[in-house]
């Protein structure tokens, strides 16, 4: 496959589109492969064992496909460290977790005085415990 160049918009939005496609097709892979047990939701496999060979051939042949385009179009590889990954993940649970706490939920209703207090320690143990990630 002969390379082609494009310009610099072009190229960082077509990068970007490609690593996310590439980011979605592990979720999809991981789910296919790995046992999935969480506690707060739960995903059915209703896909048999024939289909999930037929989904994990397509993945394999969309990765084939990307690494030409990344070729095609010179793309270059983005590089990420997992300690900045965990922090943003980190960051990003402190966040939702300090919304989720009685003052912050105000809007949502009044919650009496001992309510407020026990859900104000549950969330605050689970930052913590998120604090030791």
């Amino acid at each position: 496959m002969s390379t082609t160049n494009l310009p610099p918009n072009h190229l960082r939005s077509v990068s970007a589109s490609i690593y996310l496609v590439e980011k979605t097709i592990d979720e999809l892979e991981n789910m296919l492969t790995q046992p999935q047990q969480h506690l707060t939701y739960e995903t059915i496999n209703d896909i048999d064992d024939s289909e999930k060979e037929k989904l994990l051939q397509s993945i394999k042949q969309t990765r084939a496909f990307i690494a030409e385009l990344m070729r095609k179009y010179s793309l270059n590889r983005e590089v990420n460290y997992m300690s900045r990954i965990l922090n943003a993940r980190k960051s990003r649970m402190w966040e939702i977790l300090g919304d989720t706490t009685s003052k912050r939920m105000k809007g949502y209703g009044h919650l009496s005085g001992e309510t407020a207090a026990e859900l104000d320690r549950d969330i605050n143990k689970l930052t913590g415990l998120i604090g030791l990630l």
